[in-house]
């Protein structure tokens, strides 16, 4: 399970659905891809090697002290005896900063896919002053989300991990769309990725079914608790 949510956090389709909608209402041009792959690259890299550090500093610090996590509150000051008195501040300070980005990145991705899905105008350049549905669906959505997350004794840890796991197991649906356009020699013209490159793509979705496949067998055979 924990392997699945990690994938769901790292290739959430919403991620997907988000990129190619932002790419259109930044009006990127072909011309434009060398430094857009620079950018998904780097991008990529960091997520990695932050999630890594995440992952090693809290191992190094919270599982020899056997300290059990239910809430975000309780990583933050465990690792303050443990790491140093810069620990709170730091972890505070990421949590911050991904709790923002994630508020207004999610809720945005969504009234991308609802307004274009219903054929309604869908950028952050429309007008303001009038009523427009894609602004109404993300406000809609970011009220509800603060509503819901605001609830008292939400168990906000279990919340977030099942997120994750819906991510992955929704994931393969969106990758086999993106793998059947892109492979698509009429669509995609002289942009055609090349079969090598469908290959490795047609192999990491297989990768991705693999693990969603192996958490249901896991269910079925014995039920699991979300950590």
């Amino acid at each position: 399970m924990a392997l699945v949510a990690t994938l769901g956090t790292t290739l959430a389709p919403w991620g997907l659905a988000f990129i190619q909608s932002y790419a259109v209402d930044k009006k990127i041009q072909v011309s434009d891809l060398g430094m857009e792959k620079v950018e998904v690259i780097i991008g990529s890299l960091l997520t990695g090697v932050i999630g890594m550090a995440i992952a090693v500093a809290c191992a190094a610090t919270l599982h020899p002290a056997k300290i059990s996590v239910n809430e975000a509150h309780d990583v933050a000051v465990s690792l303050q005896p443990l790491a140093g008195k810069f620990a709170t501040l730091l972890f505070g300070a990421g949590l911050l900063g991904a709790s923002l980005l994630a508020a207004a990145v999610v809720p945005l991705a969504t009234s991308y896919s609802i307004a274009e899905g219903i054929g309604a105008p869908a950028s952050l350049h429309l007008d303001s002053n009038h009523f427009h549905l894609f602004y109404a669906v993300f406000i809609g959505l970011t009220v509800a989300a603060v509503s819901v997350v605001s609830l008292p004794g939400l168990p906000l840890i279990p919340l977030m991990y099942t997120s994750q796991v819906v991510n992955a197991v929704l994931l393969p649906l969106h990758v086999i769309a993106l793998l059947l356009l892109a492979g698509n020699r009429q669509v995609m013209g002289e942009h055609f990725p090349g079969n090598k490159a469908l290959a490795f793509g047609w192999l990491f979705l297989f990768l991705i079914v693999a693990c969603v496949l192996a958490l249901v067998v896991c269910w079925l055979a014995e039920p699991v608790s979300v950590p």
